[in-house]
């Protein structure tokens, strides 16, 4: 699902238009609302099963979990990391703004599901360079499995794969993608941990915030399959 919340702020109230890809099996579907309503933001009745989440929680504390490569980024050398305690990765506040003439991602925030309910971890970039926002998350079922970046110097775009998640493993069978957020086309690549539930985001940032890289933190296959 994407959710645009217009210029300069999220909020309760904001409209979205949603247009996404249904991909199972031998079966694909493509749907296109263009009708407006009130998002449900931080409405969700979704909560993160007790037991996956105390799953979650042993792999962190036994940093049982994995770094990605970090894509885009280029002209970046700060590090910066946020990692959920006990939640798996849904989807993402995204901040968008120019690069010249073109839209490029200037400000990014994960939104995790953990036994609470949906949360939103740390926000990195420059929030001042923010013209227009959006929220990227799964549906009701679903996870984080892949994210497609675009960009060399900071993060051009990202395109989004949300996963059946089953509680230990994401099915890359089972997918929804999203229209590519932003307007880059060249350099960054595929951040996918093959089914792995994903519990956080890392990456770097230049001194101002203004460009980014990112890569996603992958729980060890053998962690959440260990908990059961």
């Amino acid at each position: 699902m994407i959710f645009d919340m217009g210029r300069n702020q999220f909020n309760s109230c904001a409209f979205f238009a949603m247009f996404f890809m249904v991909v199972g099996g031998a079966s694909t579907a493509a749907l296109a609302d263009a009708t407006t309503q009130p998002s449900a933001q931080g409405a969700s009745s979704q909560v993160l099963d007790p037991a996956i989440a105390a799953g979650v929680r042993d792999a962190v504390a036994a940093q049982s979990y994995q770094h990605s490569d970090i894509k885009g980024g280029a002209f970046t050398k700060y590090p910066f990391e946020d990692v959920s305690p006990d939640g798996v990765l849904i989807g993402f506040r995204i901040g968008l703004g120019y690069f010249f003439n073109t839209e490029v991602i200037k400000f990014i925030q994960p939104i995790y599901l953990t036994p609470r309910g949906e949360e939103f971890g740390q926000g990195f970039g420059d929030e001042n360079e923010v013209e227009r926002r959006v929220e990227a998350k799964a549906p009701s079922g679903f996870a984080v499995g892949a994210v497609d970046i675009r960009g060399g110097a900071g993060l051009g775009a990202m395109t989004i794969t949300f996963m059946r998640f089953n509680g230990t493993r994401i099915d890359p069978t089972d997918i929804m993608v999203t229209p590519k957020i932003g307007v880059g086309k060249d350099g960054g690549g595929l951040l996918d941990g093959d089914g792995t539930p994903i519990i956080g985001i890392f990456g770097r940032q230049d001194e101002k915030g203004q460009f980014l890289g990112l890569g996603l933190i992958f729980v060890k296959p053998t962690a959440m399959v260990e908990r059961q």
